[in-house]
């Protein structure tokens, strides 16, 4: 289960942040205080099964649970120490990243009552029939740059998709004229990515060469003799040989390590000053 589409502000920290998530997903943002946001609940989730939930992870002052107009239930669960909230989200997700838009940790976990198998082929059915419902773009638009390349003007954008569809939504996005494909070390899905992309070109769709490819280096490998072979473990998940476009995923430093949000002793993120 997952928020279609949320805006958040006020008492919980968050200035007018929507967040989107596919339906089998509850997602959890927690700020940089103490309060982690549910979405979305199930429709008989109580206060105190909440508070249970995420007691094992540290003291709980207060649930809230809240109900949108179109009938979706969210909670906010507020916990005495900011530690206990961020390891309230790495323990239960799949996928973590500090976002500077919202201000806030992101975290997305798999729900245990996840979509039967059914649902899924379900999906997939569909996805293989796109292009006959919707159509295809036969005339990309392209931006010409500088050094004589192009960019198409509109990219397959990979962040937060179910990784057991990714491989089925890349290659319809192929099929329906898509040509860029955006991706990044820290989404996890860059496997998942090329497996799409590798249907594509073994059915004569199209060719490496037709397509634009872009990934992004993670914050805690910014030290310089970390970035080429970050960028070769990104190559080689997505069985390249090169990227069109490498950028840096953020501006921000953060300090190396196996964690890719690292704290300090009073969980602030640990910034690498150059």
């Amino acid at each position: 289960m997952g928020l279609s589409s949320s805006s958040l502000s006020g008492s919980s920290g968050y200035q007018s942040s929507s967040v989107t998530s596919s339906k089998n997903e509850n997602h959890l943002l927690v700020d940089e205080r103490k309060v982690v946001f549910v979405g979305r609940l199930e429709e008989d989730a109580t206060k105190q099964a909440l508070g249970s939930k995420f007691a094992k992870f540290g003291r709980v002052s207060r649930v809230r649970i809240h109900s949108h107009d179109n009938g979706t239930r969210y909670g906010f669960v507020t916990y005495e120490r900011a530690r206990d909230a961020w390891a309230a989200v790495k323990a239960a997700s799949t996928f973590a990243r500090y976002d500077v838009r919202f201000g806030a940790h992101c975290a997305f976990f798999r729900q245990s009552d996840a979509e039967p198998e059914k649902a899924y082929q379900q999906k997939i059915e569909e996805l293989k029939a796109a292009k006959t419902h919707y159509g295809r773009l036969e005339n990309m638009l392209y931006l010409p740059l500088a050094d004589g390349h192009e960019i198409p003007v509109l990219a397959l954008g990979t962040a937060l998709v179910d990784t057991r569809l990714l491989p089925h939504i890349t290659g319809t996005a192929i099929d329906m004229g898509y040509r860029a494909v955006d991706t990044a070390y820290i989404y996890g899905n860059e496997k998942e990515i090329e497996q799409g992309i590798k249907a594509k070109i073994d059915d004569g769709t199209v060719k490496h060469e037709d397509l634009f490819i872009t990934s992004k280096l993670w914050s805690t490998y910014h030290r310089t003799d970390l970035v080429e072979e970050t960028c070769n473990a990104s190559l080689k998940n997505l069985d390249l040989s090169y990227f069109d476009l490498y950028l840096i995923h953020n501006p921000i430093s953060f300090k190396e390590g196996s964690d890719s949000h690292p704290k300090d002793s009073i969980d602030l993120i640990s910034l690498e000053r150059f």
